[in-house]
């Protein structure tokens, strides 16, 4: 008699992939922690093909599962700079259809020469 047992991630012929998953989690969660990250992700893809196979026995079709997984996990690194440009100021397009910007105090063009100026 053929032995059968349920599909589940409980069951001793599955026991890789639970395994795989928690390793999975406890990295992503020690790298969060590592960073600074308050959040991280865990996946578990599984891909089920079913092959059908005849008994040369029997000659009885049989359904054969080919499984395969793929755990993967991540942890979001959220990094950059923010500043702000003093004075508001007016968008204009200059004669060769530039748009600058220019207010009482300073405009883009006045920027880039001085930019120009320190790169010399």
């Amino acid at each position: 008699m053929k032995k059968r047992f349920e599909l589940s991630l409980d069951h001793p012929a599955l026991a890789g992939v639970k395994i795989d998953f928690e390793d999975c989690l406890k990295k992503m969660v020690t790298k969060a922690i590592g960073i600074g990250s308050m959040e991280g992700t865990v996946a578990l893809k599984i891909h089920v093909e079913i092959l059908e196979a005849t008994s040369e026995e029997t000659a009885e079709v049989q359904m054969m599962p080919v499984i395969k997984y793929k755990v993967s996990w991540s942890v979001p690194i959220k990094d950059g700079t923010e500043g702000k440009i003093p004075g508001g100021g007016q968008l204009v397009r200059s004669p060769d259809g530039e748009w600058c910007l220019i207010n009482n105090q300073i405009s883009m063009e006045d920027l880039l020469e001085e930019d120009n100026k320190e790169t010399d």
